[in-house]
């Protein structure tokens, strides 16, 4: 099934190819801003310092850039993680202890987007925003309320209720993707059966079910990159990109971040900011060029020689969680089969109107968040709370 459906984006790519919407630059020595990572994070900033008259801004991608119809094709994303198309970082952990037991020598995978829009271009473009006890760990000025302001000012809410939680206003396209299935409904509704509420998974309150919600407008993927970098290199202010271009090191003039030095086709090259160099490498990443240039913990350095800049807890504390697959069968052939998604018919659909099964993101149309306890009454009492979010998703998988 992934080999025909990769065939037939192919075909399409050849039908509509691509026009390229990034302006070219010439690179210069100095800028005021100097991004490192044009993923996720690095876009949203881009896109507002453009918004400064007069500001100069490079953006530093370690990735190549996003002109591939497999990334802006909604059902397509389940081939993105094929390393073959060199869109991911494929890290692997080192053996854990208590958790991946059932993982060939105890080691996890965490494939992150390696490309502009970072994860934004090859995740499953379910929208989120976290949860408000998230939020209020990391301190007071970092709390749920004071963060939704900028989540609403981000987002373009199409075809959702209007409330205090959702915007039209934005540039990111917020939608419900597609009709929620005869499945996805009676998985809703037997959620309901059981007590939980219907709720708004995006609002203050997370526990219950929800349809969820996509990054995509105009059957097609809107990645970061797309939403908020594209514009922004689009201006008539100076704001340069370079992909496939690794940040290394990080110069400093005493205590003062001042140089990134980067390599580009073998290349070391050493770019200046006149005011401040961001880092939005993400989780792995970020810290990975911190501690490259003396940033980090002091014992952790000097294992490999690195010259101690300051003395920090860089790299702890990552979350990430696990994501298992249950498989059911359906007596019924209501959820997408590799047939359907193969078929002429929905090629066609999709090419002339951007409509039909291609359009659809083949991902979890239904959203269920739980708060799971155990007490243990041997010995003191132990409570132990875990935080679940169970994906419905209803489809055939391509090796079947």
């Amino acid at each position: 099934g992934l080999v025909i459906m990769a065939v037939l984006v192919a075909f399409y790519s050849v039908c509509e190819p691509f026009e390229p919407v990034y302006p070219s630059h010439t690179l210069v020595d100095e800028y005021d801003y100097v991004i490192v990572g044009g993923g996720t994070a690095g876009s949203v900033i881009a896109h507002r310092l453009a918004e400064k008259a007069n500001t100069s801004i490079l953006v530093i991608e370690a990735g190549r850039h996003d002109y591939d119809h497999s990334i802006r094709i909604p059902v397509a994303s389940v081939s993105l993680l094929d390393s073959d198309k060199n869109l991911v970082w494929n890290y692997r952990t080192v053996p854990q202890v208590n958790s991946a037991q059932g993982f060939l020598n105890s080691r996890m995978t965490l494939p992150l987007g390696k490309v502009l829009g970072g994860s934004s271009s090859i995740g499953d473009m379910i929208y989120g925003r976290g949860n408000v006890a998230d939020f209020a760990s990391w301190g007071a000025n970092w709390t749920w309320d004071n963060l939704l302001p900028y989540f609403l000012r981000n987002e373009k809410a199409l075809d959702i209720d209007s409330s205090q939680y959702h915007s039209t206003e934005g540039n990111l396209p917020v939608s419900r993707g597609e009709e929620e299935c005869e499945l996805s409904m009676a998985f809703s509704g037997a959620a309901q059966e059981l007590g939980l509420k219907h709720v708004d998974y995006t609002s203050k309150d997370q526990l219950g079910v929800s349809q969820s919600l996509f990054t995509m407008m105009g059957g097609e993927r809107w990645s970061a990159a797309r939403t908020f970098l594209e514009p922004a290199l689009n201006r008539r202010y100076k704001v340069h990109m370079t992909t496939s271009s690794v940040a290394s090191k990080i110069l400093f003039s005493g205590n003062r971040a001042v140089q990134v030095v980067f390599n580009q086709d073998g290349v070391n090259v050493a770019v200046r900011a006149r005011k401040e160099i961001i880092l939005t490498g993400g989780a792995i990443e970020t810290p990975k060029l911190l501690m490259l240039s003396g940033i980090g913990p002091a014992d952790e350095l000097a294992k490999f020689k690195v010259p101690v800049v300051v003395d920090l807890p860089v790299g702890q504390g990552l979350k990430d969680p696990l994501k298992l697959w249950l498989r059911y069968k359906s007596d019924k052939e209501i959820s997408v089969t590799r047939d359907k998604l193969t078929s002429a018919r929905s090629f066609l659909e999709y090419y002339f109107s951007k409509t039909g099964i291609w359009s659809e993101t083949l991902q979890s149309q239904t959203t269920l968040f739980l708060i799971l306890r155990r007490t243990d009454r041997v010995g003191p009492m132990l409570t132990l709370t875990c935080s679940v979010q169970l994906l419905f998703q209803t489809r055939q998988r391509f090796s079947e």
